[in-house]
């Protein structure tokens, strides 16, 4: 737990992560996904389950981002119910 409160993690998911957001092709982000879910019997899955809910969350909510261009703040609001 202490080397998570350092900011390391598992590869894996970093990378991910990564091909996700950054527009990885279909095959590396595939390849990402068997890798977490080879990580023990179920630890992969539970994983795996916990990005999906944080990336749902993450993009179909109300959030606040900082504008690239000025750094003011604005509210956002993507898709969702």
């Amino acid at each position: 737990m202490s080397d998570m409160m350092k900011g390391h993690g598992i590869e894996p998911i970093h990378q991910l992560l990564q091909n996700i957001l950054s527009g990885g092709t279909k095959k590396t982000i595939y390849e990402n996904y068997s890798q977490l879910l080879r990580i023990g019997n179920s630890t992969g899955w539970n994983i795996l389950t916990g990005v999906v809910i944080g990336l749902l969350t993450f993009f179909f909510t109300k959030r606040t981002q900082i504008n690239k261009y000025d750094g003011n703040y604005m509210q956002t609001e993507t898709g969702g119910t």
